[in-house]
Protein backbone atom coordinates (compact mmCIF):
# COMPACT_ATOMS: atom_id res chain seq x y z
CA UNK A 1 0.00 0.00 0.00
CA UNK A 2 1.36 3.34 -0.99
CA UNK A 3 0.34 6.42 0.74
CA UNK A 4 0.96 9.86 -1.11
CA UNK A 5 0.30 12.95 0.51
CA UNK A 6 -0.84 16.02 -2.22
CA UNK A 7 -1.40 19.35 -0.15
CA UNK A 8 -4.96 19.74 -1.33
CA UNK A 9 -8.29 17.88 -2.47
CA UNK A 10 -8.33 20.10 -5.65
CA UNK A 11 -4.52 17.90 -6.49
CA UNK A 12 -5.86 14.82 -5.20
CA UNK A 13 -8.86 15.08 -8.02
CA UNK A 14 -6.63 16.14 -10.87
CA UNK A 15 -4.33 13.21 -9.95
CA UNK A 16 -6.99 10.77 -9.53
CA UNK A 17 -8.67 11.74 -12.61
CA UNK A 18 -5.58 11.26 -14.89
CA UNK A 19 -4.99 8.10 -13.70
CA UNK A 20 -8.99 6.72 -14.58
CA UNK A 21 -8.86 8.41 -18.17
CA UNK A 22 -5.40 6.68 -18.32
CA UNK A 23 -6.58 2.72 -17.34
CA UNK A 24 -9.76 3.63 -19.86
CA UNK A 25 -7.40 5.03 -22.31
CA UNK A 26 -5.22 2.09 -22.20
CA UNK A 27 -8.70 -0.19 -22.41
CA UNK A 28 -11.80 1.72 -23.60
CA UNK A 29 -14.18 -0.94 -22.75
CA UNK A 30 -12.75 -0.70 -19.17
CA UNK A 31 -14.59 -2.38 -16.22
CA UNK A 32 -14.46 0.22 -13.31
CA UNK A 33 -15.76 -0.09 -9.21
CA UNK A 34 -16.72 2.90 -8.28
CA UNK A 35 -17.63 4.23 -5.01
CA UNK A 36 -20.29 7.60 -3.96
CA UNK A 37 -20.07 9.99 -1.71
CA UNK A 38 -17.70 13.06 -0.56
CA UNK A 39 -14.61 11.64 -1.10
CA UNK A 40 -14.31 10.77 -4.77
CA UNK A 41 -16.89 13.44 -6.01
CA UNK A 42 -14.11 16.18 -7.07
CA UNK A 43 -12.16 13.14 -8.98
CA UNK A 44 -15.02 12.57 -11.11
CA UNK A 45 -15.67 16.01 -11.66
CA UNK A 46 -12.40 16.80 -12.80
CA UNK A 47 -12.80 13.66 -14.96
CA UNK A 48 -15.62 15.37 -16.32
CA UNK A 49 -13.83 18.20 -16.85
CA UNK A 50 -11.00 16.72 -18.90
CA UNK A 51 -13.55 15.24 -21.17
CA UNK A 52 -15.24 18.11 -21.78
CA UNK A 53 -11.92 19.55 -22.97
CA UNK A 54 -11.37 16.44 -25.55
CA UNK A 55 -15.35 16.28 -26.84
CA UNK A 56 -14.69 12.52 -25.75
CA UNK A 57 -17.38 10.38 -24.16
CA UNK A 58 -16.49 7.06 -22.24
CA UNK A 59 -19.26 5.50 -24.62
CA UNK A 60 -17.58 1.49 -23.73
CA UNK A 61 -16.80 1.91 -20.29
CA UNK A 62 -18.60 -0.25 -17.66
CA UNK A 63 -19.23 0.97 -14.17
CA UNK A 64 -20.49 -1.51 -11.18
CA UNK A 65 -21.69 0.65 -8.17
CA UNK A 66 -19.89 0.15 -4.84
CA UNK A 67 -23.00 -0.14 -2.13
CA UNK A 68 -26.22 1.15 -1.88
CA UNK A 69 -28.76 2.29 1.21
CA UNK A 70 -31.34 -0.42 1.29
CA UNK A 71 -34.92 1.20 -0.38
CA UNK A 72 -32.95 4.13 -2.52
CA UNK A 73 -32.87 3.80 -6.24
CA UNK A 74 -32.85 6.56 -9.15
CA UNK A 75 -35.93 7.67 -7.86
CA UNK A 76 -33.92 9.10 -4.50
CA UNK A 77 -31.40 11.91 -4.85
CA UNK A 78 -29.88 10.70 -1.87
CA UNK A 79 -29.25 7.29 -3.32
CA UNK A 80 -25.56 5.83 -4.83
CA UNK A 81 -27.34 5.52 -7.95
CA UNK A 82 -28.62 9.16 -8.39
CA UNK A 83 -25.10 10.24 -7.01
CA UNK A 84 -23.85 8.21 -10.12
CA UNK A 85 -25.84 9.20 -12.27
CA UNK A 86 -24.87 12.93 -11.55
CA UNK A 87 -21.30 12.69 -11.55
CA UNK A 88 -20.49 9.76 -13.80
CA UNK A 89 -22.88 8.29 -15.80
CA UNK A 90 -24.55 11.69 -17.74
CA UNK A 91 -21.26 13.37 -17.84
CA UNK A 92 -19.32 10.79 -19.10
CA UNK A 93 -21.42 9.90 -21.59
CA UNK A 94 -22.13 6.62 -20.21
CA UNK A 95 -25.26 4.01 -20.90
CA UNK A 96 -27.37 2.69 -18.05
CA UNK A 97 -26.76 -0.30 -20.61
CA UNK A 98 -23.37 -0.06 -19.51
CA UNK A 99 -24.02 0.03 -15.67
CA UNK A 100 -24.11 -2.28 -12.87
CA UNK A 101 -25.19 -3.22 -9.24
CA UNK A 102 -27.82 -3.73 -6.83
CA UNK A 103 -31.06 -2.41 -7.52
CA UNK A 104 -31.89 -1.36 -3.55
CA UNK A 105 -35.34 -1.22 -4.30
CA UNK A 106 -36.20 -4.76 -5.46
CA UNK A 107 -38.25 -6.21 -2.77
CA UNK A 108 -35.91 -8.99 -3.52
CA UNK A 109 -32.53 -7.95 -2.73
CA UNK A 110 -31.36 -11.61 -2.19
CA UNK A 111 -31.89 -11.81 -6.03
CA UNK A 112 -30.22 -8.52 -6.91
CA UNK A 113 -27.02 -9.63 -4.70
CA UNK A 114 -26.80 -12.65 -6.64
CA UNK A 115 -27.09 -10.76 -10.00
CA UNK A 116 -24.18 -8.60 -8.76
CA UNK A 117 -22.12 -11.37 -8.23
CA UNK A 118 -22.44 -12.56 -11.42
CA UNK A 119 -21.63 -9.67 -13.38
CA UNK A 120 -18.36 -9.34 -10.42
CA UNK A 121 -17.56 -12.99 -11.87
CA UNK A 122 -17.58 -12.06 -14.96
CA UNK A 123 -16.01 -9.05 -15.36
CA UNK A 124 -12.40 -8.40 -13.24
CA UNK A 125 -12.52 -4.04 -12.22
CA UNK A 126 -10.02 -2.90 -13.85
CA UNK A 127 -9.99 -0.48 -11.19
CA UNK A 128 -11.52 0.43 -7.83
CA UNK A 129 -11.75 3.58 -6.09
CA UNK A 130 -13.08 3.88 -2.84
CA UNK A 131 -13.35 6.53 -0.28
CA UNK A 132 -12.49 5.28 3.97
CA UNK A 133 -15.18 6.48 6.62
CA UNK A 134 -14.09 7.24 9.91
CA UNK A 135 -15.29 4.11 11.43
CA UNK A 136 -12.76 2.59 8.84
CA UNK A 137 -15.42 0.91 6.83
CA UNK A 138 -14.68 0.74 2.60
CA UNK A 139 -18.55 -0.02 0.91
CA UNK A 140 -20.73 -0.86 3.45
CA UNK A 141 -18.32 -3.34 4.83
CA UNK A 142 -18.14 -1.82 8.74
CA UNK A 143 -16.16 -2.78 11.31
CA UNK A 144 -17.22 -6.28 13.02
CA UNK A 145 -16.07 -9.74 13.62
CA UNK A 146 -16.80 -10.97 10.21
CA UNK A 147 -17.17 -9.45 6.66
CA UNK A 148 -19.07 -10.33 3.83
CA UNK A 149 -16.83 -12.10 1.08
CA UNK A 150 -19.45 -11.26 -1.85
CA UNK A 151 -22.22 -8.50 -2.25
CA UNK A 152 -24.23 -9.04 0.42
CA UNK A 153 -27.03 -7.06 2.44
CA UNK A 154 -25.47 -5.84 6.02
CA UNK A 155 -26.27 -3.87 8.66
CA UNK A 156 -25.46 -0.20 9.13
CA UNK A 157 -23.16 0.97 11.84
CA UNK A 158 -24.88 4.65 13.86
CA UNK A 159 -21.94 5.97 12.03
CA UNK A 160 -23.20 5.38 8.61
CA UNK A 161 -26.91 5.54 9.60
CA UNK A 162 -26.23 9.49 10.13
CA UNK A 163 -24.05 9.70 7.04
CA UNK A 164 -24.35 13.04 5.33
CA UNK A 165 -25.26 11.91 2.31
CA UNK A 166 -28.88 10.33 3.51
CA UNK A 167 -29.48 13.25 6.13
CA UNK A 168 -33.13 14.12 5.80
CA UNK A 169 -34.04 10.77 4.16
CA UNK A 170 -35.83 7.89 5.18
CA UNK A 171 -34.68 5.85 8.35
CA UNK A 172 -32.55 3.41 6.81
CA UNK A 173 -31.02 1.10 8.92
CA UNK A 174 -29.35 -1.74 6.61
CA UNK A 175 -27.17 -1.22 2.92
CA UNK A 176 -25.51 -3.48 0.16
CA UNK A 177 -22.06 -3.82 -0.16
CA UNK A 178 -19.51 -5.22 -2.48
CA UNK A 179 -17.99 -7.56 -0.38
CA UNK A 180 -14.63 -7.60 0.22
CA UNK A 181 -13.21 -10.66 -2.02
CA UNK A 182 -14.84 -8.55 -4.88
CA UNK A 183 -12.77 -5.36 -3.74
CA UNK A 184 -9.82 -7.32 -3.63
CA UNK A 185 -10.11 -8.80 -7.32
CA UNK A 186 -9.55 -5.79 -8.77
CA UNK A 187 -6.58 -4.97 -10.58
CA UNK A 188 -5.42 -1.13 -8.90
CA UNK A 189 -7.16 -0.04 -5.83
CA UNK A 190 -7.17 4.14 -5.48
CA UNK A 191 -8.59 5.32 -2.04
CA UNK A 192 -9.32 9.01 -1.16
CA UNK A 193 -8.68 10.33 2.04
CA UNK A 194 -9.45 13.86 2.65
CA UNK A 195 -10.91 16.19 5.33
CA UNK A 196 -9.56 16.79 8.58
CA UNK A 197 -12.63 14.44 10.12
CA UNK A 198 -10.26 11.12 8.60
CA UNK A 199 -7.24 12.28 10.20
CA UNK A 200 -7.43 9.52 13.23
CA UNK A 201 -8.85 6.62 10.86
CA UNK A 202 -6.11 7.51 8.16
CA UNK A 203 -3.16 6.99 10.80
CA UNK A 204 -4.91 3.88 12.02
CA UNK A 205 -4.85 2.67 8.81
CA UNK A 206 -0.91 3.97 8.08
CA UNK A 207 0.39 2.27 11.31
CA UNK A 208 -1.85 -0.51 10.91
CA UNK A 209 0.94 -3.84 11.32
CA UNK A 210 -2.53 -6.30 11.29
CA UNK A 211 -5.22 -7.50 9.38
CA UNK A 212 -8.49 -6.77 11.42
CA UNK A 213 -12.15 -6.87 10.41
CA UNK A 214 -12.87 -4.16 12.69
CA UNK A 215 -10.74 -1.79 10.96
CA UNK A 216 -12.26 -2.98 7.42
CA UNK A 217 -9.51 -0.59 5.20
CA UNK A 218 -6.57 -2.62 6.72
CA UNK A 219 -7.84 -5.56 4.29
CA UNK A 220 -6.68 -3.36 1.60
CA UNK A 221 -3.09 -4.67 2.75
CA UNK A 222 -3.38 -7.52 1.34
CA UNK A 223 -3.44 -6.32 -2.65
CA UNK A 224 -0.16 -5.78 -4.36
CA UNK A 225 -1.20 -2.37 -5.99
CA UNK A 226 -3.26 0.14 -3.87
CA UNK A 227 -2.63 4.07 -3.90
CA UNK A 228 -4.26 6.10 -1.14
CA UNK A 229 -3.74 9.50 -1.75
CA UNK A 230 -4.28 12.22 1.05
CA UNK A 231 -4.19 15.92 1.74
CA UNK A 232 -3.20 17.83 4.13
CA UNK A 233 -6.21 18.03 5.93
CA UNK A 234 -6.20 14.24 6.84
CA UNK A 235 -2.30 14.16 7.84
Amino acid sequence: MQFTLIESEYEIASTVAKKILDVVGNKPDAFLLLASGQSPTLSYNKVSDFLAGTKTALTSTKIHKLDEWEGLGFAHNTSCDSYLKRHVLTPWGIDLSNYSGVDATNSNLDEECQKANARLEENTPDLCILGIGINGHIGFNEPADALPVNTSIVDLTPTSMNHAMIKGAQDIKRGITTGIRQILRSKKIIVIVTGDNKKEILSKLMNARQLSTQLPASLLLLHNDVEVFYDAKAQ
